[in-house]
């Protein structure tokens, strides 16, 4: 797998004291929620070390806060491996499922507790709760948005491309990433993380839109380079390596490389934004808590883009062996089958 690339990210890299503790209640969790019922599942999610990727990802985050961030990053990769690429008869249960995520997400929401009995739908609404336990009712709605956009919106249109069997082109590939891309939900948990919170009015300014741009591409492009082979084996062709090697008829090698030129560009783009901030602060009228916030909410987009690309460096989940674990995984059978209709309370 082309794990070995070399980036140069111009931002710090910080490291979390809790991650072993994360790491040891995260899997505990996740063998609680059914979501590896095996040996060999709970092995493999051991290996894919989500608590690193979220102690590298939020390094702000402490005790309980990054509990539910590596739970949560567990059950992304359980779902990634469960539904993503599915293609006929497994695409409408794929489709399904993750209708009855986002239903439950809206129920917790709104107050209401949720049991399905089934493992995907049930672990996500129990590390919901508690990721928007003290947040406000508009930070809930907009993670819940960003969310919501990418398990309905997301999954239709890739479902749509890997059907086709044909890559789509750059452009039209960049706007579906930034439309239904799972990168946009995971910046909003830099507040969480720092548990604090930007005003929509705020959050919505153009300099800040166009760094969790910049973000979001290279933390897709990183993403996609990483696991370029493990998707060929799942045939799904969702990918700039492969919209790339369409694009401009040229090797795999090739592809990869045009790939980590587009990575290291934007990278640079996200650091000259960095020097936009000050005029902005003088031009919004911001006060020192405001500013302070801000530059809190950057550094996590830094931090996340550093994790990512550390993370998928190292982590087994996009090794050698690990591009046949899809296929080896009891999955979807095991995380998605109803064993109960949803009850609310």
């Amino acid at each position: 797998m082309p794990q070995d690339f070399r980036l140069h990210i111009p931002f710090p890299m910080r490291e979390n004291p809790d991650y072993s503790r994360a790491y040891e209640r995260s899997l505990e969790w996740t063998s609680r929620m059914t979501l590896a019922r095996s040996k060999e599942s709970l092995a493999r999610v051991r290996e894919w070390d989500m608590a690193r990727l979220a102690a590298w990802c939020w390094p702000e985050a402490r005790g309980d806060a990054l509990d539910a961030l590596a739970d949560m990053c567990n059950v992304f990769a359980v779902q990634d491996d469960a539904l993503d690429g599915a293609v006929g008869p497994g695409a409408q249960v794929a489709g399904e499922t993750r209708r009855r995520i986002v239903d439950a997400l809206h129920s917790v929401n709104h107050g209401e507790g949720v049991a399905c009995g089934v493992p995907l739908v049930d672990a996500w609404a129990d590390v919901w709760q508690r990721l928007v336990a003290r947040r406000s009712p508009a930070w809930r709605d907009r993670l819940l948005l960003h969310h919501d956009e990418f398990w309905l919106r997301g999954f239709i249109r890739d479902a749509h491309v890997n059907r086709t069997r044909t890559p789509t082109a750059l452009d039209e590939y960049n706007d579906m990433k930034l439309e239904v891309g799972g990168v946009l939900p995971m910046l909003d948990y830099a507040e969480f993380a720092g548990d604090f919170e930007l005003p929509p009015w705020l959050y919505q300014n153009d300099v800040i839109q166009r760094m969790r741009r910049e973000c979001a591409l290279a933390g897709s492009y990183i993403n996609d380079v990483t696991s370029v082979e493990k998707d060929d084996a799942r045939g799904e062709v969702s990918n700039v390596v492969f919209t790339l090697q369409h694009e401009y008829q040229c090797t795999r090698t090739e592809a990869i490389e045009k790939a980590l030129g587009l990575i290291q560009r934007g990278i640079y783009r996200l650091q000259r934004q960095g020097a936009e901030l000050d005029p902005m602060f003088t031009s919004l009228g911001l006060d020192e808590d405001q500013r302070h916030h801000v530059r809190q909410y950057v550094r996590g987009i830094q931090d996340f883009l550093v994790g990512t690309y550390r993370w998928q460096r190292v982590s087994r989940r996009y090794c050698d062996h690990g591009v046949l674990a899809p296929h080896r995984a009891p999955y979807p059978d095991e995380v998605v089958a109803p064993t109960a209709p949803c009850e609310r309370s």
